[in-house]
């Protein structure tokens, strides 16, 4: 496959945000969900909090923010009382299309449903699993384990997870640094939409290729997958495929490269936790929640309020726009004990990082192997991993509704 070698800016969508949200929203917020389970605000600001608006709230309705796991839990499973069609419709559902996250049932129900099936069949997940993932991430780590040193966010976690994507959808060799451009593009409808909607444009050409190339000559990938997926006579058509895997693939990377540079952050950052996975690396599974947990690559999901309904005793009139914190709910002291401390032995619970209810992520058992496939690699192959003493003090965690560290600089002891 075709080198991805251009030097890519993380992005971060959040729109003016204060230096506190930017780099440490817990310490501004972690009082107002020991406090509360559910605040309403203005202008985006909650308990005097601002937050950034990041698109997707407007002024000219009343809004809130679910804070507590049992508020947030509420509001994503409920879809009798919260559309997130309508809370994505002003903003991504405008742009992005028809995306399972911009749904609503029943529509949402009979395309994740037509989706899962293929993304669940077992030849494809095996072919995840033994040939892809492993695969490209082994290849990424030899092409720098010789070096002795780099930015992990550039040589490694930018760039696995897009090749993992492209892998399994079918896409060829010859489209790959053209379609990786377009997926990085895809991601700034905010900061530059022009640029975004002409790289969806182009996604949306090299997919419609992809499909009618599966559809002439069946293959064990996931495209064909998605063509032969059939429940009680219904089809996706090519346009729901094409969709689908647009979205497939930006989500698939940004999810997964943001996820997998905040654990390899929280781990340098903490000596005596990563002294402990080396010493145990059965802890891995663990540490790969904990961190999810701490740091979710996307902080909340918007809702709109179909009905007046009542959460947690908090009247919440129809037409409300509801932010569901999935940050804070994970540090909900109702539920974990000390939740502020990184803690890789700490017993699992369950987490809001990757929702709940009917919206939950299709793709988080994917995306939590490609980082357990990816740490085991790191752990093994860059051995003696530590921060750079010149350089990692440039490193931090950013961002709000999507987090992950703006550059990993780090040294290790180069094979031989």
């Amino acid at each position: 496959m075709t080198s991805v070698t251009a030097v890519r800016e993380v992005y971060y969508p959040d729109i003016d945000p204060t230096p506190v949200i930017d780099s440490d929203p817990i310490s501004a917020l972690f009082p107002l969900v020991r406090d509360h389970a559910i605040l309403e605000g203005h202008g985006c600001t909650f308990g005097g909090v601002q937050l950034p608006n990041n698109w997707l709230l407007t002024d000219d309705r009343p809004m809130f923010l679910a804070l507590s796991f049992g508020a947030v839990r509420h509001i994503l499973s409920d879809e009798e009382c919260f559309s997130a069609a309508q809370g994505y419709g002003p903003s991504l559902g405008t742009t992005l299309g028809k995306l399972l996250f911009t749904m609503d049932e029943p529509e949402h129900g009979r395309y994740r449903g037509l989706v899962a099936k293929a993304f669940m069949h077992r030849s494809v997940t095996e072919q995840w699993l033994e040939r892809h993932v492993a695969t490209t991430i082994d290849e990424q780590l030899t092409a720098i384990e010789k070096r002795g040193g780099g930015d992990l966010v550039q040589d490694f976690t930018l760039i696995f997870p897009y090749r993992v994507i492209a892998r399994i959808t079918g896409v060829p060799d010859d489209c790959d640094e053209e379609l990786s451009q377009y997926t990085f593009d895809s991601l700034l409808l905010g900061a530059n939409p022009e640029a975004a909607l002409r790289a969806l444009d182009g996604m949306n050409r090299i997919f419609m290729q992809v499909i009618a190339d599966n559809r002439r000559n069946p293959r064990d990938n996931y495209t064909t997958a998605l063509i032969n997926s059939e429940i009680d006579g219904d089809r996706l058509s090519d346009e729901d495929i094409a969709a689908f895997l647009r979205n497939l693939i930006a989500a698939g990377l940004d999810t997964t490269y943001r996820a997998t540079g905040n654990l390899i952050f929280q781990l340098l950052e903490d000596p005596d936790q990563f002294g402990a996975l080396r010493a145990n690396p059965d802890l891995l599974d663990t540490a790969i929640w904990e961190s999810l947990r701490m740091i979710p690559p996307g902080s909340f999901s918007p809702r709109v309020a179909k009905i007046d309904t009542e959460v947690e005793g908090v009247t919440i009139p129809k037409g409300s726009q509801v932010l569901a914190c999935h940050l804070t709910a994970n540090y909900d002291p109702r539920i974990w004990n000390d939740p502020l401390r990184f803690d890789i032995t700490r017993g699992r619970k369950p987490t809001m990082t990757f929702g709940a209810g009917v919206h939950t992520c299709l793709g988080n058992n994917l995306a939590r192997t490609e980082m357990r496939i990816a740490m085991e690699g790191v752990l093994q192959r860059l051995r003696n991993l530590r921060p750079d003493p010149e350089r990692w003090p440039t490193s931090r965690i950013r961002g709000f509704g999507l987090r992950s560290p703006n550059r990993l600089p780090v040294l290790w002891d180069p094979a031989s």
